[in-house]
């Protein structure tokens, strides 16, 4: 029920910054009414779940990194030309 509530603050947040835009709000209480809408949908997003993050690593993984020296020819950003940059062949 809370990431439906949170979904309603978004688009209620979301319409009163049109509503400024369209000057059918004037600008301070539509700043007030859209920090309102911010934190009610920051609140209602925590509350359903969107900042809770799987349970960390025990150890970090080690990225595996390739020897560019142990590669043979050219990479795939090398062009045939002295340049570097590849010819037009046409």
């Amino acid at each position: 029920m809370s990431g439906v509530i949170a979904f309603v603050m978004f688009f209620l947040m979301l319409g009163t910054v049109g509503g400024i835009e369209n000057d059918t709000i004037p600008l301070l209480p539509g700043m007030i009414q859209t920090f309102a809408f911010m934190g009610l949908w920051v609140l209602f997003s925590h509350l359903a779940g969107a900042f809770d993050y799987p349970q960390e690593r025990s150890e970090p993984r080690e990225v595996q990194r390739e020897n560019p020296d142990a590669r043979p020819g050219r990479t795939g950003r090398e062009g045939p030309g002295p340049s570097g940059r590849a010819k037009n062949h046409r």
